[in-house]
């Protein structure tokens, strides 16, 4: 009987250790279903590339999601698609903030830029609620008709300003971490009274107007750590000048010049600015021109930028159907060139000219099929991008057969007459 009854208890300890494995067995099957399986940090990367509306209607799918899914909110765009619409009333824009600021508790950067003056109030609201944002350090945003009622309290946030009234240039004096500013004269950057440069240590600088060469000369000496500058010149002279100033300007690493109308004088004054500025990778140049001609020694110029590793040329109103021109770029590795049409003339030694470019985009009204036989020797390019205004004369097998004898050459993207294509490896 004693036999009996331990071999009794031996079986059943033994069915009950088999229904734990089956219960493990079935929880580790949920397990390889489950989301939680890639860990919060990969749902967190995953979760980032929503948008800030979707955020909010795709936190309820689980209790990972609504972890992990407003952790990577750092930035917040005021025109989001969650919050544009609500500006009509002053509840409704602090009832949207709270809402977003409730979830999104690593705010770091808030961007007003691009608002109606009308909307511009919102600003006036932040300062009440600014002590809900404690990681919030900069603020993106323009100076419009009321900004007095909130540039004093905010002003230590302010990094960037994307337009301002000439009304309000006085209120640049406060923003001591200023960044980026851009302004149609330069004029908007100086005390109208004393003269004084009231924008000083930028990192980057959109002048889009007008600008004389004192002002000019004031501006870059009270900036000199500028590293990013867009500026429009109306003539050579002007250009001349202002090639001179530039080396004012050690560490600037983009420059994008828009000239009315060039000459071969252009050719000097880039020279220049390849000597003063030795750190320039990126260049964009926009010229006008009047002419149907455009000599070879125009830009021969460029080969005096060391480190020039981006060229973006756009040639506007010209309307030649052939050139005498040549673009060096020994170390170039994206070229973009819009102008009538693309030739063998401009391409006929491109191997030799960009041996280590990667990346080609051209603009322009013709391409022809015999430019592919020498973007072909391009053995390094692994992007073409051909924007067209009319229908390109070439079949489709064309760019296969590129693609197939180019081993590095990885994406084509054709856009003509408004149809878009795409061809990959």
């Amino acid at each position: 009987m004693a036999q009996h009854m331990k071999h009794q208890k031996t079986s059943l300890e033994s069915t009950d250790d088999s229904s734990e494995d089956d219960d493990r067995q079935q929880t580790q099957i949920y397990a390889k279903d489950s989301m939680d399986r890639f860990g919060d940090d990969l749902c967190q990367l995953l979760l980032s590339n929503l948008s800030l509306k979707n955020r909010f209607v795709f936190q309820c799918m689980s209790k990972q999601f609504r972890r992990t899914v407003f952790r990577s909110v750092v930035d917040i765009d005021v025109r989001d698609e969650l919050i544009k619409g609500n500006y009509n009333t002053m509840t409704p824009i602090i009832a949207t903030m709270n809402k977003v600021i409730k979830k999104c508790q690593n705010i770091e950067t808030i961007d007003f830029r691009g608002l109606e003056d009308s909307n511009q109030y919102i600003l006036e609201v932040l300062p009440e609620i600014r002590h809900k944002i404690p990681k919030l350090r900069e603020i993106y945003c323009d100076l419009m008709s009321n900004s007095e009622r909130w540039v004093r309290q905010l002003a230590p946030l302010v990094t960037r300003v994307g337009n301002h009234l000439s009304s309000q240039k006085e209120s640049l004096i406060h923003c001591n971490r200023l960044s980026e500013l851009r302004v149609e004269n330069l004029a908007e950057v100086f005390d109208t009274t004393s003269g004084q440069l009231l924008a000083k240590n930028l990192r980057s600088f959109w002048l889009k107007g007008s600008a004389n060469s004192e002002q000019l000369s004031a501006f870059l000496a009270g900036n000199q750590c500028l590293r990013f500058l867009l500026i429009k010149i109306h003539n050579l002279e002007s250009l001349t000048q202002f090639g001179h100033q530039l080396s004012q300007l050690p560490q600037l690493r983009v420059l994008v010049i828009r000239l009315r109308h060039f000459d071969q004088s252009l050719n000097d004054s880039l020279r220049t600015i390849g000597v003063n500025c030795k750190q320039l990778t990126i260049l964009a140049l926009k010229l006008g021109t009047k002419t149907t001609e455009i000599n070879v020694q125009t830009l021969d110029s460029l080969e005096m930028f060391g480190r020039l590793r981006q060229l973006e040329l756009a040639l506007i109103g010209s309307n030649t159907q052939s050139f005498d021109l040549l673009i060096p770029g020994k170390r170039l590795i994206n070229l973009m060139i819009q102008c009538s049409q693309i030739d063998c003339k401009l391409l006929g030694n491109c191997h030799k000219q960009w041996p280590r470019l990667q990346y080609l985009d051209f603009e322009c009204q013709e391409f022809n099929d015999k430019c592919l036989d020498h973007i072909l020797r391009l053995r390094t390019l692994q992007t073409l991008v051909i924007q067209c205004d009319h229908n390109i004369d070439l079949l489709d097998n064309d760019f296969c057969d590129l693609l197939a004898t180019n081993p590095n050459l990885k994406n084509i993207e054709i856009n003509a007459n408004n149809e878009k294509k795409f061809y990959c490896r």
